[in-house]
């Protein structure tokens, strides 16, 4: 946990998927504390490297503070099938 007062300076973010196909996947990490969200990953873009992701800088949380509530939201996009 980062220190209490500090805010972010840069987001590193990995992640491991494991779904039938995730091509159909959304991934995207979220703040509602201030109210940012930001797409990681949007469907139909390969996952480089099989089931591995990851982003980095992601600009929008910089010079926000450091704690707080931070959500990583998967969803599939595509309905009827399962995974």
């Amino acid at each position: 946990m980062a220190p209490e007062g500090t805010t972010v300076t840069r987001v590193h973010l990995k992640y491991l998927i494991e779904h039938p196909d995730p091509n159909q996947l959304e991934v995207r990490l979220r703040r509602e504390d201030v109210g940012i969200e930001q797409i990681v990953w949007e469907r139909g873009k390969a996952i480089p490297a099989g089931k591995f992701g990851k982003a980095s800088d992601l600009e929008a949380f910089r010079g926000t503070p450091s704690q707080g509530q931070w959500h990583l939201w998967v969803r599939d996009a595509v309905p009827g099938q399962r995974g």
